[in-house]
């Protein structure tokens, strides 16, 4: 997961993004609230990041290059948590890819890092069903199109356990899911792997956009 002191407009994407261009996609990609050189603004739970992912398709047709009725979206890590918001809320969108996704569980109060109410706060006390209405993983129904999901099995950054739930819940949800497993390799994929996963990568978003 890309440090907040280290990160640069592109960084975790770039890479794709310039592969995906050279195979005819147009790419865009935000610096989420708070980072790099976009302002700040509320993310309990990190739900700010999926409005940050629906205000750049709603921006889209600003781009006379792009075509909004053939929206693909891409994430890994932090961002694999905005594509998982996003796909459960957001019927524009007709492919998506989690790379070594964060939980879309907010019961792993790993993933939130502080970005929601403590559990001293009320809301816990007065609704307990609080955290199942505030999870993605719980709205899945919502999702479009199909959906691939790309893990390391080595990853102790993203553990493996957090894809695969996302897995089983959209395949519980009856959806069109393909997960991919890389053995030996951890959050970020490496050599050949890496070469596969944008082979399929490529494969998949031309099949379905």
């Amino acid at each position: 997961m890309c440090i907040r002191d280290r990160y640069w407009t592109g960084a975790d994407t770039y890479d794709a993004s310039t592969y995906l261009a050279s195979r005819g996609f147009v790419t865009i990609s935000p610096d989420f609230r708070g980072w790099g050189r976009s302002d700040t603004g509320e993310n309990v739970f990190r739900s700010g990041l999926a409005i940050d992912v629906m205000n750049l398709i709603s921006s889209l047709p600003s781009l006379p290059q792009a075509d909004p009725d053939r929206v693909g979206i891409w994430g890994h890590s932090m961002g694999g948590g905005a594509v998982a918001w996003t796909i459960a809320i957001d019927p524009r969108v007709k492919a998506s890819l989690l790379y070594a996704p964060v939980s879309a569980d907010a019961s792993d109060r790993r993933r939130f890092g502080g970005g929601g109410p403590d559990r001293s706060d009320s809301v816990w006390r007065d609704d307990p069903a609080f955290i199942d209405k505030i999870s993605p993983i719980n709205y899945f129904d919502g999702v479009t199109g199909p959906v691939q999901i790309h893990q390391g099995d080595a990853d102790t950054t993203t553990p493996p356990r957090w894809a695969r739930a996302i897995r089983d819940a959209l395949t519980a949800a009856g959806k069109d899911v393909t997960y991919f497993e890389y053995e030996g390799q951890g959050h970020a994929l490496k050599g050949d792997a890496w070469r596969t996963f944008m082979q399929r990568t490529a494969d998949f978003f031309t099949v379905n956009l």
